[in-house]
C-alpha cells in the first residue's frame, strides 16, 4: 500500500517538475523588451483607476502618474470613486484643482447609489466599466489606487504597443517596501505568480495577469463584450478579459517584460488581510472557461495534500524518508531554478534566502486556502462579499 502511495506521489512530482520546467522555458523565451526611441504614439491612452476607501494612497498614486516622462501622444486619467466612505474623492478633487495646465487631464467620476451593481458583488467591474465608458482614449490602462511606478512606465508601455501592435498587454507587478518577514515572504510568492502568468502567456497557455498593470484596446474590449459574462464574480476582471481576448485575437495578447514598466504595490499587512485577499483570488477558480486551468489548480492542491501525508507517514515508517527527501528535493530544485530567474529580473534575488521555509509553509497554505477560499464569503474594502 505504501509503495503504491509513494509511486503515485512520484508520478505527481514528475508532472509538477515538468510543469515548472515549462514555466522556465516560457520565461527564458520571453525576451526583455527594449524600446525603440523616436516613435510617437498613434494612440490616446486613458488610465482608469477604480478607487474605494483609498484616501491614504490615491494622492501618491496620482502624483506618480502626473509626472510621467511621456510626451509621445495624448493621455488622460480617470478616477472612479466606488462609493468610498472616506476622503478619497476630496483628495482627487484637490489634486485636480492644483494640477498644472501642462499635465494630462485628470477626471473624477462618482459611482452613485442608483448605479450600484447588479448583482451586488460586481462592484469593481462596474466602476471600471463607468471609467471605460467615459474614456476619450482608444486604449485603456487599468491600475490600482495604491500603486507606485517609475517615470518611464507609460512611455515604455506606449512604445511596446506601438511596436508590437497587440490588443492587450499584461505588464509586471511587484511588491515593495516590505516592513517585515511576513511581507517579504508574500513578495517572493507574488513574484512567482507574476512569473507564472508571464511564462504561461508566452507558452500560449494564459492563466494569470494583474489588473494593477493591464492595457487593452477599447475596440477589442467591446468586441468581446467587455466584462460581460463574469459580472457575478467580485474578482477576475483582469484574467477573464485576458482569456476572452486571447481566444478572439490569437497572438495579440502579450506580456511586457521590462523593469521600467513595473507597477509596485504593497503586501498585506496582517494575516487576516492576506487571507481575505487570497480568498478573493481563489473564489473564481472554478469559473474559468478553460477547464485546463481548473484541472491544474486541482492537481496542485492534490499534490500538496500527497506531500503532507507522505511527510507524516515517514515519521511512522522511517524507511521511506530517503524517497520523500528525493521527491521533495526535485520539487524545490525546479521551483528554485524558476524563482532565481524571476527574482533576477526584478533585482530581488535576496528574497531567495526565504525560499526553503516558504516552500514548506506553502504546502500548508495551499491546502488551507484551497478549501477556505471556496467556502462562504469574505470582506474586501469594507464590503462583505458572499
Amino acid at each position: 500500500m505504501l509503495t503504491a502511495f509513494f509511486f503515485l506521489l512520484a508520478i505527481f512530482t514528475l508532472f509538477y517538475v515538468l510543469l515548472v520546467l515549462s514555466f522556465i522555458r516560457g520565461w527564458t523565451n520571453l525576451n526583455t523588451y527594449r524600446p525603440v526611441p523616436g516613435f510617437d504614439s498613434t494612440h490616446f491612452f486613458t488610465i482608469v483607476i477604480a478607487a474605494r476607501n483609498e484616501e491614504e494612497n490615491i494622492g501618491r498614486t496620482l502624483r506618480h502618474l502626473l509626472v510621467q516622462d511621456y510626451e509621445a501622444g495624448p493621455w488622460e486619467i480617470i478616477v472612479v470613486n466606488d462609493h468610498s466612505e472616506d476622503a478619497t474623492a476630496a483628495v482627487v478633487k484637490d489634486l485636480i484643482a492644483k494640477k498644472k495646465d501642462s499635465a494630462p487631464e485628470l477626471r473624477l467620476l462618482q459611482m452613485q447609489d442608483d448605479t450600484a451593481p447588479q448583482p451586488a458583488v460586481a462592484f469593481k467591474k462596474r466602476a471600471l466599466e463607468a471609467g471605460i465608458a467615459a474614456a476619450k482614449g482608444d486604449w485603456i490602462i487599468t491600475t490600482d489606487a495604491d500603486t507606485d511606478r517609475g517615470s518611464k512606465w507609460l512611455s515604455v508601455l506606449s512604445a511596446f504597443i506601438r511596436e508590437k501592435e497587440p490588443v492587450m498587454v499584461s505588464a509586471p507587478v511587484a511588491y515593495h517596501k516590505e516592513a517585515n518577514l511576513f511581507e517579504r515572504m508574500q513578495s517572493l510568492e507574488f513574484l512567482s505568480l507574476i512569473g507564472i502568468g508571464a511564462a504561461s502567456l508566452r507558452n500560449g497557455t494564459p492563466n494569470m495577469c494583474n489588473g494593477a498593470n493591464l492595457a487593452f484596446s477599447l475596440s477589442a474590449f467591446r468586441s468581446v463584450g467587455g466584462y460581460r459574462d463574469n459580472s457575478h464574480l467580485a474578482s477576475g476582471d483582469d484574467e477573464f478579459l485576458m482569456h476572452k481576448l486571447f481566444n478572439a485575437f490569437p497572438g495579440k495578447v502579450l506580456f511586457l517584460k521590462n523593469r521600467d514598466a513595473t507597477v509596485f504595490t504593497r503586501a498585506a499587512k496582517s494575516l487576516r488581510e492576506f487571507v481575505m485577499q487570497r480568498k478573493r483570488w481563489v473564489s473564481k477558480s472554478t469559473f474559468y472557461s478553460n477547464r485546463s486551468i481548473t484541472v491544474i489548480l486541482a492537481a496542485a492542491y492534490t499534490y500538496s495534500l500527497l506531500l503532507l501525508v507522505a511527510g507524516i507517514l515517514c515519521f511512522f515508517y522511517p524507511g521511506w524518508w530517503p524517497v520523500f527527501i528525493l521527491i521533495f528535493f526535485l520539487k524545490i530544485l525546479s521551483e528554485s531554478a524558476f524563482l532565481f530567474l524571476v527574482t533576477s529580473f526584478f533585482n530581488r534575488k535576496t528574497l531567495l534566502i526565504l525560499f526553503l521555509p516558504a516552500a514548506i509553509l506553502h504546502i500548508l497554505y495551499v491546502l488551507f486556502i484551497g478549501i477556505y477560499g471556496n467556502i462562504g464569503g469574505y470582506t474586501w474594502k469594507g464590503r462583505k462579499v458572499k
